[in-house]
């Protein structure tokens, strides 16, 4: 199994987060590129952590398995980690002579308000568990049978929630996702969570309006690692506040920057989040520093 913690360093992919306005508080995050979870070996499997809130803690675990599942069928399932739990919907899809009633995450599109009732949830915690539930859909590896909710779907997303504390009291968010008709893969586009704890929120919300339209400019703001140093690069008449945190959760250094090129170093090596918040906008970047 190769897991894939998602932006471990600047060159396994960028993961930028991007918060409406300081009211909206919903933090955004956008996996760019794109992250796919797929394996072509029969046997094996492809799996991506999510960690929803860029705190260190993953909250779930989507997975691609190629005949590791009875042996003999494509699937891809989601798994809760720690205090991550979804939504499920209970659906009868069948293949050959069996079939029955099985929990699926349920398939939300955009607009759709994620719902936050406790019953309509998986438990919160880990579970490996290979059972349906947590299936989006199989193929038999000889293609005799394509069965599930999300086959062949488009920017669909699963609604979610995690707990950080006792468990009391919930985030909810959604995270964004293409399936292949076959079940050959997933690509895992982004992902938000509401930061205000038992708070509605609707799928795609906190989302740039200029991404919903498949267009996101990014030109004007560059967060980037480059040896022991932080690289930040931002164009106009741009000013914000940086701040660098470690995967404890504690700010290492604070500092205002403008437009141009920005340098900051940084003593130790490891994963970092480099968050930079302005007036009305924040962006969160994992990077990792030599």
């Amino acid at each position: 199994m190769s897991d894939k913690l998602l932006a471990y360093s600047a060159a396994a992919g960028a993961v930028m987060a991007i918060g409406q306005t300081a009211k909206a508080q919903v933090e955004y995050t956008d996996l760019d590129p794109d992250v796919t979870v797929m394996t072509a070996v029969s046997g094996a499997r492809d799996s991506v952590f999510l960690d929803i809130n860029n705190d260190g803690t993953n909250e779930f675990l989507i997975i691609h398995g190629n005949g590791d599942w009875y042996g003999s069928f494509i699937s891809i399932r989601m798994q809760n980690q720690n205090k991550g739990a979804f939504v499920k919907t209970a659906l009868n899809y069948a293949c050959s002579t069996w079939g029955g009633l099985y929990n699926f995450p349920a398939k939300f599109d955009q607009g759709s308000m994620i719902p936050d009732v406790d019953s309509l949830f998986t438990p919160l915690g880990s579970n490996a568990s290979f059972s349906y539930s947590m299936q989006l859909g199989w193929a038999s590896t000889g293609g005799t049978c394509v069965s599930g909710p999300w086959k062949g779907v488009t920017d669909k997303y699963i609604g979610v929630r995690f707990a950080l504390d006792d468990s009391t009291s919930f985030h909810y968010g959604w995270i964004r996702l293409d399936v292949a008709a076959d079940f050959g893969s997933a690509i895992i586009k982004d992902y938000a969570y509401e930061q205000t704890a038992d708070t509605k929120i609707s799928a795609g919300d906190g989302m740039p309006v200029s991404d919903r339209n498949g267009i996101l400019d990014r030109e004007d703001l560059q967060v980037f690692s480059s040896g022991s140093n932080v690289i930040i690069k931002a164009s106009g008449d741009f000013r914000a506040e940086a701040e660098i945190i470690n995967t404890l959760g504690q700010r290492v250094k604070v500092m205002q920057i403008r437009e141009g090129r920005t340098e900051i170093p940084v003593n130790r090596s490891g994963i970092y989040f480099i968050r930079v918040s302005t007036e009305d906008a924040m962006i969160t970047r994992k990077v990792f520093i030599q």
